[in-house]
């Protein structure tokens, strides 16, 4: 008679099921089809920028080719599609500006230190540096380096976290009053679902104990891109004409 096995907490606790296989994979599709493009507004400057006096708004400016690739990624997704058209308009303008911070992630490169957009455009860290000072510079590097460690284990944990801070009301801590919302509860509802679903992910994969650290240590995280987005909106808005920016930037921003 074989002795009975205990498993422990660093083992598989759950399987995922084939739901939950669904929606990642569609997270995972709408992504690819969203930014494997290389079509972009051929007007935007080309990187590398030199000077701290320009630097601001080509790097906001340049932000546009990820915001419309976000909102199309955004649109794909069945839950979104749900939501109603002012909702989506609230979420998608005030959610944006911390969303970047984490999307960065994807896209960077710690060797050349090196934010890609597509195979013409690109930001360099120096630029940041020139254009937000040492301080925020080394807090978005120090973000960035400490995200790459879920991008490293699976570039669908970030994808996940997207979509969830997508649906976090008053995340922004933006000065600005956000609208209320037409239909809070549908939306507290899909943000609870891809929730969920990260945990359920991160816990089969690393097991109950590993996928407990794993969720804090992303929190904390995304408390600190509260803190860049508030401060660097802050600098944007003290050193920008608003009318140098594009204006889908502008409206993110909310420089008008």
């Amino acid at each position: 008679m074989s002795s009975p096995h205990f498993e422990s907490d660093e083992e598989k606790t759950d399987q995922l099921g084939l739901t939950d296989f669904d929606l990642l994979q569609n997270i995972q599709n709408a992504y690819s089809q969203s930014f494997n493009l290389n079509t972009t507004d051929s007007d935007l400057p080309l990187y590398p920028l030199t000077k701290k006096l320009t630097a601001i708004c080509p790097i906001i400016n340049v932000k546009n080719i990820t915001a419309l690739r976000l909102i199309n990624f955004y649109k794909k997704m069945h839950e979104f599609q749900l939501c109603t058209e002012e909702d989506k308009v609230t979420l998608i303008k005030h959610n944006l500006p911390c969303i970047f911070f984490l999307h960065a992630v994807l896209s960077y490169d710690p060797l050349m230190d090196r934010y890609y957009q597509d195979d013409k455009h690109h930001i360099d860290g120096r630029d940041i540096l020139l254009s937000y000072g040492l301080e925020v510079y080394s807090k978005i590097t120090t973000l960035m380096t400490t995200l790459r460690s879920f991008v490293e284990l699976d570039r669908i944990i970030i994808q996940l976290a997207l979509v969830i801070m997508l649906f976090s009301k008053g995340f922004s801590a933006s000065d600005s009053v956000e609208p209320i919302l037409i239909d809070p509860l549908k939306v507290f509802r899909i943000q609870n679902l891809y929730i969920e679903r990260l945990w359920r992910f991160l816990e089969n994969r690393f097991g109950n104990a590993t996928a407990t650290k794993m969720v804090a240590k992303l929190f904390m995280q995304c408390l600190t891109i509260q803190i860049l987005s508030r401060d660097t909106r802050s600098d944007i808005s003290e050193n920008v004409n608003p009318y140098d920016i594009v204006p889908i930037m502008r409206s993110i921003m909310q420089l008008v």
